[in-house]
């Protein structure tokens, strides 16, 4: 039979644990000379992809759906395509695959239990009472490290300059995204730290 079985797919998940190698899809939003990839896909052209580590915390079996279709949960890191991780799902069981639905339960430590449906969200607006579920831009963006920005370097961070990372307390010594602080532990926003500047 070309369908896996429920234990084959079942077996195959806890291989996938742990740091892998994916190749971006060509239908994602990665820039390559200046295009993002679904563009050049759209176009029908293909390009070289440099592959991307990614971290795959845990897979879980949740249930079969259709004679040819399952259904788990995945934790990982940011970054991870499931669309490829279902087919190299496939691939370990010498098969195709493709992925019919996604669901995000989970992200930045909020999950599904935190949302409110939009016509609720809307009846509160209209009540003046939306700032009893609202989050805070800082608690938003608690899950990312946060550094301080000097006072001699306050004003041009506010106005959108570039500061050095050196200026920063403490020094960030790794890219991405972190929560600044004035001296006075004051939130200001976010800055992005890229190439190690």
């Amino acid at each position: 039979s070309l369908l896996p079985t429920e234990a084959q797919f079942r077996a195959v998940l806890p291989t996938m644990v742990g740091t892998c190698q994916q190749i971006p899809p060509m239908y994602s939003a990665v820039h390559v000379d200046g295009k993002r990839l679904y563009e050049l896909a759209r176009m029908g052209i293909e390009v070289e992809r440099q592959p991307r580590t990614v971290e795959l915390y845990d897979l879980s079996y949740v249930d079969r759906i259709a004679e040819d279709e399952y259904r788990f949960s995945v934790t990982c890191s940011a970054g991870t395509y499931i669309r490829t991780l279902c087919e190299d799902i496939a691939k370990k069981m010498d098969l195709c695959a493709t992925m019919s639905a996604l669901r995000r339960t989970s992200s930045n430590g909020f999950s599904l239990e935190d949302a409110l449906p939009l016509d609720r969200v809307i009846a509160l607006a209209e009540q003046g009472k939306l700032d009893t579920v609202s989050v805070s831009a800082e608690a938003a963006f608690s899950v990312l490290p946060a550094v301080a920005v000097p006072q001699n370097g306050e004003r041009f961070y506010r106005n959108g300059g570039s500061l050095s990372v050196k200026r920063f307390l403490p020094i960030p010594h790794q890219d991405g995204l972190f929560r600044a602080y004035s001296e006075s532990h004051k939130f200001l926003g976010l800055l992005s730290v890229c190439d190690g500047e």
